[in-house]
């Protein structure tokens, strides 16, 4: 009988050792990941909706946030290593420093199919379509970032050239743009819902177009690791993934909810919250694959508007192993 008692306590423990090697046990210390994001950019709700709901906490992640004003600043962090994920990295962004020189950088999943920026202007604006801005100026973030790209891909594709009919303007951050608008400084700017949805409702901003509709499948947004991060912890790399598509089929599955959570998060009336849902319920992907035409497509726009000279290989930029 003891035989007997002793063997089934060994069993028990062989057993309690294999399910604590299988996932983050109790005991175990939460992998730090420092997540880099745009100040006010909604699109990035997922996760910090899974961040408030605890999910990552129980995927064995600790994810600080770090906002920043545009992505070049962003990826400037990424690369110099303080930040180990930038959450809206751009495709661009990540093909400008690619085109430059090797950088250990690794887009992991696609948040997005479709680009989340718009045109806005002033509501009385005498600027009506997108060619009406020749010889006027728009507000972008900063050279180099997913707005600047976005908005020259639109110039170009109603016959303007940024630089030359149009005159770009570096504001730092999207809500320094709009303020731009609604000052009159600016004729138009990059900006992105919730902003120009408040912007609408208090009748200062009209949107002009998005990029949703005019450039769709450009600049999806690619979620981006170091390298250094992913070689020493991949497996929580895949954790934060499952944990992200999880949020996000909450959010389709009760997008009432996630508005009244997202309006007391930005301090945002609800209805502007759920306006802002239902705008990124179409552009949000459903399961983080990549759309790879749609990265081709970004290349060859940036090689157009002579940002780059060459398609960067997909291989050198995409780390596929780790989607669920």
């Amino acid at each position: 009988m003891r035989m007997l008692q002793h063997w089934l306590a060994v069993v028990a423990a062989c057993a309690l050792v294999a399910v604590g090697g299988a996932m983050p046990s109790a005991a175990q210390a939460p992998v730090l990941l420092r997540a880099g994001k745009i100040t006010a950019d909604m699109s990035v709700l997922p996760v910090v909706l899974g961040q408030e709901r605890g999910q990552y906490q129980r995927a064995g992640l600790n994810v600080r946030f770090v906002d920043f004003g545009s992505g070049t600043d962003a990826i400037r962090a990424l690369v110099s290593g303080d930040i180990d994920i930038f959450l809206t990295t751009m495709f661009s962004t990540l093909s400008l420093l690619k085109a430059r020189g090797p950088v250990d950088v690794w887009a992991t999943f696609q948040l997005s199919d479709h680009p989340i920026f718009l045109f806005v202007v002033k509501a009385d604006s005498r600027v009506r379509a997108v060619a009406d801005l020749r010889g006027r100026k728009v507000g972008i973030t900063r050279f180099g970032s997913g707005s600047d790209f976005l908005a020259r891909a639109m110039l170009v594709k109603y016959g303007l050239r940024a630089d030359e009919d149009v005159t770009l303007v570096q504001t730092g951050s999207i809500p320094a743009g709009i303020a731009g608008v609604e000052r009159g400084e600016l004729d138009a700017a990059v900006a992105w819902h919730p902003l120009a949805a408040e912007g609408t409702a208090r009748g200062s901003l009209r949107v002009l177009a998005t990029a949703r509709d005019d450039a769709p499948g450009l600049e999806p947004t690619t979620p981006a690791f170091r390298g250094p991060f992913l070689a020493q912890n991949a497996p929580a790399a895949r954790r934060f993934i499952e944990a992200t598509l999880a949020s996000l089929r909450q959010i389709r599955a009760n997008p009432a909810a996630a508005a009244r959570e997202a309006a007391a998060l930005h301090q945002i009336p609800e209805p502007i919250a759920r306006t802002t849902i239902d705008f990124y319920l179409d552009i949000w992907t459903r399961d983080g694959q990549f759309n790879e035409k749609g990265l081709i497509d970004t290349q060859l726009w940036l090689i157009r508007i002579q940002q780059i000279e060459r398609i960067v290989p997909l291989n050198t930029l995409l780390r596929k192993d780790l989607l669920p």
